[in-house]
């Protein structure tokens, strides 16, 4: 799946224990409607997390880049930390109010 993240900032990161769901909020900014909107990354069927907070490039909640390829997801923050977690599939949806 291709998904640009770059400088969304990550709301909060939810597991979803006995589904194996994790729910990453995000806000992302919508050209169309010219302003940041809240979304939700989903990756199901997740049976391992690896969610650091060193900031060794400094402190940011913004994505630098993500890549979701082979059942691995990884999420390069601009702190320079990056988020990985073993999953079987991903949904992005946008919230459109």
């Amino acid at each position: 799946m291709k998904l640009d993240l770059h400088d969304c900032t990550i709301e909060e990161l939810r597991f979803f224990w006995q589904k194996g769901n994790l729910a990453i909020t995000v806000w992302r900014h919508s050209k169309p409607l010219q302003k940041s909107i809240l979304c939700n990354l989903v990756l199901s069927g997740v049976t391992e997390i690896f969610i650091p907070h060193e900031s060794p490039w400094g402190p940011s909640n913004e994505i630098n880049s993500a890549s979701f390829e082979n059942g691995l997801c990884k999420i390069e923050m601009q702190s320079g930390d990056v988020i990985k977690a073993q999953f079987s599939e991903v949904t992005f949806e946008e919230s459109h109010s």
